[in-house]
């Protein structure tokens, strides 16, 4: 936290994971970028240290606002601290003496390893110039060397990054056409087609701990490659590290063997959230390019709305900034979803204890089908989320016939939200007072400072629904007004125009009225 002087030195830390879990959470969302760095996140005075230390984050889940930076560097004197590992904008950030993208990177490091040889050789291992402590060297250099990924073919002029069991190799090969640099092959252009390269892994700590696979070339015109960029983004999905073509799947008629950058080196993806970039999809007789964007999780079947349902307690919603382990991130559908059979808690009630979701769901125009809700609906608490382009059919809100089994299709309550572009066609529905203080179509309590837009409620098959949502304000939110939301472009289908639903209740259980504008009523053959 504080530095008051003092000295760090000799020591080895390699992560799992940086920026994930209970820290603060910003307005945004964003985490709050003191938290993932290595030391002193307050101001250290000028009497701190930071001496022969290696930070190994090659192998760890990041998010996009972690740090390994030892702030307040101005104060601190860093001497010969290596990172290894990361985003080229995590390395820059970090004050690293030496900043490599991987172990073999810093083997083949003249200006590490002059700096290495200089550690305190009773604490380091200086086996082959790898960077560990005598304690972890114990440790790795009797594992076995594999590569657990292989490929039949590589594409004259492209890259290979070699996927291997253990990071302490050395990868060689048998041809004068490739170049192997830091984990990552790249074959020249004018390799013979057909060619058979063999690539070995040498442990650096055993010569005769090997493994090797042999591939052949594929001399394909890099020029030829065909163009998808205007068909629509593929998806990687970096829960799994998995690149989902979605409607470009159609159009890519080969076995993908590995992707690459435009300049056939080794694919880097963009950041979640950012920006899509180009890709080249690599097969064995044919080039595709294509647009490929980051996502947190890839929705392609019933099962993945499991991952916008994480455990996290909600306190002080109304004020940016004042809320914690809120679900951050980029969720995407691919394809339309058949959500028949889906158990989304074994209580049949949901989302207990105010739980929710903070970040982007984009259901891209596709549509969730038989999607059954109970107690706080699909989505808990939506606060600082956007949820669009999505449609639900034949959804059924559930009770369980329970005394303040609240249900809504989204949520519980909605803060700083937006929903747009969504249609919604229900089934069944808890209807007049069958449950006490009985549920709303998509949120059953709080609405706040949120923007509704172009949304088409059907609720033409179902009859006794009491309100579409609820304008209730308990004391401890500030701002109790309705009219912080908004609503535009609203269609709500109804079996009868004479018995359309309440748009709210109050906290005094008093309906509140429709907004002047934004909402159109209508029945199922298009009446008006």
């Amino acid at each position: 936290c504080h530095a008051g002087g003092g000295s760090v030195e000799n020591v080895y830390i390699q992560y799992d994971s940086l920026g994930k879990g209970t820290q603060h959470y910003e307005g945004d969302g964003s985490i709050n970028n003191h938290c993932g760095s290595f030391f002193s996140f307050k101001e250290p005075t000028a009497t701190a240290n930071v001496t022969n230390c290696v930070i190994d984050v090659s192998k760890a889940t990041i998010n996009n606002n972690a740090s390994i930076k030892a702030v307040g560097s101005e104060y601190v004197t860093i001497k010969n601290v290596f990172v290894i590992g990361g985003t080229q904008a995590l390395q820059s950030a970090s004050n690293a003496t030496v900043a490599v993208s991987s172990v073999m990177d810093f083997v083949e490091n003249t200006n590490a390893q002059s700096r290495y040889k200089k550690f305190d050789e009773t604490f380091w291992s200086m086996e082959g110039g790898v960077p560990v402590s005598n304690a972890v060297y114990a440790e790795i250099c009797d594992n076995d060397v594999q590569f657990t990924e292989t490929v039949d073919y590589l594409v004259a002029g492209t890259a290979y990054r070699f996927s291997v069991s253990n990071d302490y190799v050395m990868i060689t090969s048998n041809s004068e056409n490739v170049t192997i640099s830091g984990g990552v092959a790249t074959l020249a252009g004018g390799a013979e087609n057909g060619a058979e390269i063999v690539f070995t892994a040498t442990s650096l700590f055993d010569e005769n701990k090997k493994a090797t696979f042999t591939c052949a070339v594929s001399a394909i015109d890099l020029t030829a490659a065909v163009d998808l960029t205007a068909e629509g983004n593929a998806f990687y999905d970096i829960t799994e590290g998995k690149v989902y073509f979605a409607e470009l799947g159609a159009k890519i008629d080969a076995e993908v063997l590995y992707f690459v950058n435009p300049d056939y080196t080794s694919a880097t993806y963009a950041e979640d959230g950012a920006e899509a970039k180009t890709l080249i999809a690599v097969a064995k007789d044919k080039l595709f390019k294509f647009h490929c964007a980051s996502v947190t999780k890839v929705i392609s079947k019933a099962e993945d709305l499991h991952h916008i349902r994480k455990n996290y307690t909600v306190y002080s919603y109304g004020n940016p900034g004042c809320y914690d382990g809120v679900i951050t991130g980029n969720y995407v559908m691919i394809n339309d979803i058949d959500c028949a059979g889906l158990v989304l808690a074994d209580s049949g009630t949901y989302w207990e204890n105010s739980r929710g979701f903070g970040g982007t769901f984009d259901g891209r125009g596709y549509t969730i089908d038989n999607l059954s809700v109970g107690k706080n609906g699909l989505f808990g608490t939506l606060a600082y989320a956007t949820v669009k382009n999505v449609h639900f059919t034949n959804i059924r809100l559930k009770a369980n016939g329970l005394s303040g089994e609240y249900v809504g299709l989204f949520a519980n309550s909605v803060y700083n939200t937006v929903i747009d572009n969504v249609s919604m066609q229900f089934v069944e529905c808890v209807s007049g007072d069958s449950v006490w203080n009985t549920s709303g179509l998509m949120f059953f309590e709080k609405t706040f400072d949120s923007a509704f837009s172009n949304l088409t409620i059907d609720i033409s098959a179902v009859s006794g629904v009491k309100y579409l949502t609820e304008a209730r304000y308990d004391s401890d939110v500030p701002f109790k007004s309705e009219n912080k939301s908004t609503y535009e472009n609203v269609t709500v289908i109804v079996a009868d125009l004479n018995q359309k639903p309440a748009f709210a209740y109050d906290s005094s259980d008093v309906a509140v009225e429709y907004p002047e504008s934004g909402f159109t009523f209508q029945t199922a053959n298009g009446q008006a």
